[in-house]
């Protein structure tokens, strides 16, 4: 474990970084590899990704798309609720499109044998690292046994790593924006906003602009999603 901590701990930021995890992943016996993350935005196909990164075969990574794949994919299905490691032999014998989902992924190169882990974060954040194996059963369970945990450690690190970089990117707020966001994000209208905080309306409304502005958001709806999502404050 001490060796895992040593590396994820010395991580490069970005795509950088992403890259000595797949190297290390591929050290410890895996064949390939995905690390995606996903936002709280609500989407007909579930948690909007906000950014992927892989070691899948290109052509694999073009008919997924192509097949609109994150529609029904079983692993980003069962990792919006899971908070355990998912192993992909648990969700192939499912009705419907599951099956040929595997089946294709199989025949691109993917992997036989895979395990996906979630990891959920602030305000809905999803991220899942799926590492996937080539090998006989017998090795599989060999090498989930000894890297299972490691594999989790380096879910975690990912998401909090993320998670740190854009705090520390996101507009700063003064305290008051953020009151003011906050029962915006609640439901409270301005004049509701304003009789909590014992402040004029017209007060709400100026740091309603000004978080808007500072967000780069459309509307006060707006400003209180980035700010949820970025964040700085909290859905209660």
């Amino acid at each position: 474990m001490q060796h895992v901590l040593e590396l994820v701990s010395a991580l490069p930021k970005g795509a950088e970084g992403l890259n000595v995890v797949f190297s290390a992943l591929e050290r410890w016996g895996f064949a390939r590899a995905v690390y995606a993350e996903f936002s709280s935005a609500p989407s007909p196909k579930g948690n909007a990704l906000r950014g992927a990164s892989s070691d899948y075969p290109l052509d694999w990574i073009a008919h997924y798309t192509a097949s609109d794949y994150g529609r029904i994919d079983p692993i980003l299905v069962a990792s919006r609720n899971a908070v355990t490691p998912i192993e992909w032999s648990s969700l192939q014998y499912g009705s419907g499109p599951v099956g040929p989902f595997f089946e294709a992924a199989h025949a691109y190169g993917v992997g036989k044998f895979g395990l996906t882990v979630p990891v959920h974060g602030p305000n809905g954040r999803l991220a899942v690292l799926s590492v996937s194996s080539d090998g006989d059963e017998a090795t599989w369970r060999r090498l989930l046994k000894r890297r299972t945990a490691d594999v989790l450690l380096v879910s975690c690190h990912l998401l909090e790593r993320s998670w740190a970089e854009e705090r520390s990117k996101a507009p700063r707020l003064s305290a008051r924006e953020k009151e003011c966001l906050q029962w915006s994000a609640a439901g409270k209208t301005v004049q509701d906003t304003a009789a909590i905080l014992g402040i004029r309306e017209r007060t709400v409304r100026f740091h309603h602009d000004n978080a808007r502005r500072k967000l780069d958001a459309t509307n006060t709806r707006h400003a209180a999603a980035k700010a949820m999502q970025s964040g700085l404050i909290a859905f209660d």
